[in-house]
């Protein structure tokens, strides 16, 4: 039977899709930024590895998912952390994983932890529409090949691919900076010079007490202030009949919010809070400060602080 090859960044995001379905299973949160962003980088060192099958590709995602599993748990990390990622990547042998044609050839067969039976392709198949479980087992499968673009299209994809490697805010900054400058976009300039002070002034202020730079933490909670001035303006204008204002504050916070992870929607927020209500004990407004101290570093750079206030104390009523 022809064996099926996935390849290019259609590999990667073949190993991304099985290794983040395989740690939702295990109930970790794959939606956070840093860590897609770190996870997007492992798998596309693991792609540069010799893959020879479909189910070869896919056990060896798996394999990583456990691995990234087993870390967070023993780490306590509920979401897909960077942290732990790189911790997988530096631990895991790819060439062990994935061992060069020149080695498998010499084998009789692949070992049972090198590869999985049809059966479990077929049952992991209806969680990733991309594995691919025909009936019909005994039709050979095409190799599936990644379209070759054009000179333009490559500078564009490597340009992307730049971009998408994982860099520290302020790097990501000053590259903004340039690409604003060069664009002569006004308002973008301005909103990320802005963050970039409020940044240099807070890492300023913390020198006395020996910390250097800022931690990714504290560089949430700053765009979080930052947006939230923004929200407030608005609000203010608008009452104020300053619709220019207003929109200018507006087209701010959406430049800041490129930076801060994605927003939640009030379904996903109301949720949240009626967990976090279930978790502390809450029963009336008068729990309303225990709720509303969890929900805040539990939903912090996700949502609007005052939208968060208003559910709290919507569902306490």
């Amino acid at each position: 039977m022809a064996q099926t090859v996935l390849t290019g960044n259609k590999l990667v995001k073949f190993l991304k899709k099985t290794i983040k379905i395989t740690i939702a299973t295990q109930g970790i949160d794959r939606g956070t930024r840093s860590g897609d962003k770190e996870l997007d980088l492992l798998a596309r060192k693991l792609a540069k590895r010799p893959f020879i099958s479909l189910e070869q590709t896919q056990t060896v995602a798996e394999k990583v998912a456990q691995s990234i599993i087993e870390l967070s748990q023993e780490k306590g990390k509920k979401n897909l952390d960077q942290g732990i990622i790189k911790q997988v990547a530096l631990k895991t042998k790819f060439e062990v994983l994935v061992p060069s044609p020149q080695t498998t050839s010499d084998l009789p067969s692949a070992s049972p932890t090198e590869t999985v039976s049809q059966a479990e392709v077929q049952t992991t198949s209806p969680q990733n529409p991309e594995i691919i479980s025909d009936t019909d087992q005994q039709s050979p499968i095409t190799v599936i090949q990644e379209e070759s673009p054009s000179s333009e299209t490559k500078e564009e994809e490597e340009k992307k691919q730049a971009n998408s490697d994982l860099k520290g805010l302020k790097e990501r900054i000053t590259e903004d900076i340039k690409a604003a400058m060069k664009a002569k976009d006004k308002i973008r300039l301005e909103t990320v010079r802005s963050i970039k002070k409020a940044l240099l002034e807070k890492e300023v202020s913390l020198r006395p007490s020996g910390q250097e730079t800022l931690t990714p933490e504290q560089e949430l909670e700053l765009l979080s202030q930052e947006a939230k001035q923004r929200r407030d303006s608005i609000e203010q204008y608008r009452q104020g009949g300053r619709d220019d204002l207003a929109d200018k504050e507006a087209a701010e916070l959406a430049i800041i919010e490129t930076y801060l992870p994605p927003q939640l929607s009030e379904e996903e927020l109301g949720k949240i809070i009626e967990e976090i209500i279930a978790s502390v004990g809450a029963t009336s407004s008068q729990d309303m400060g225990r709720v509303m101290g969890t929900a805040m570093q539990q939903l912090k750079g996700k949502a609007d602080g005052k939208k968060v206030q208003q559910l709290v104390k919507d569902k306490l009523a």
